[in-house]
């Protein structure tokens, strides 16, 4: 269990007897992280606490992978979780749900390869576009530049032919 599991678990979901339960209450234990660095002696002085209140109490922590520690406070048990969790992995509905959510991978990678090479085609596209656009420029300014010469060309022929006299034969 988390840290966070700790703070979000209620006391009264602990399946215990009514006794225990408001006893607990009455001493501010609300939730199962309340208990986490509590010594047993502790919990057996509280009032209405006796030997086979604490019995259920100390078996039902024991069962959510609480220990007594060597400082003798309530700890979780790490030890039984990874060994519960390594269990866990050999479960054959474990394997199976490995095996969903490996293919389910697998699926999403194809699909990011898919766009991937989507994007790829698009930045093609983009840079022959882009390179279209350049030869376009290119070609409107030899254009632009030939258009000028010829200005300039027909202006000096405008010129030259104020200054000159044609006669008509």
């Amino acid at each position: 269990m988390t840290k966070e599991q700790l703070e979000q678990f209620k006391i009264s979901n602990l399946e215990i007897s009514n006794r225990c339960l408001n006893a607990l209450k009455r001493h501010k234990y609300v939730v199962l992280g309340d208990l986490v660095g509590e010594s047993p002696d502790k919990i057996k002085n509280i009032r209405n606490i006796g030997e086979k209140t604490f019995t259920e109490l100390d078996q039902k922590l024991k069962s959510l992978s609480f220990k007594v520690n060597e400082k003798g406070v309530y700890e979780i048990d790490t030890d039984k979780l990874i060994q519960e969790n390594l269990k866990d992995l050999t479960d054959e509905t474990y394997m199976e749900k490995f095996s969903g959510i490996l293919c389910e991978l697998v699926s999403n990678t194809q699909e990011i390869e898919s766009i991937d090479r989507q994007i790829l085609a698009l930045q093609q596209q983009k840079l022959e576009k882009e390179t279209a656009n350049a030869n376009l420029v290119k070609d409107i300014t030899i254009i632009y530049k030939k258009l000028e010469e010829n200005t300039r060309k027909d202006r000096e022929i405008i010129e030259n032919s104020k200054t000159k006299k044609y006669t008509i034969k």
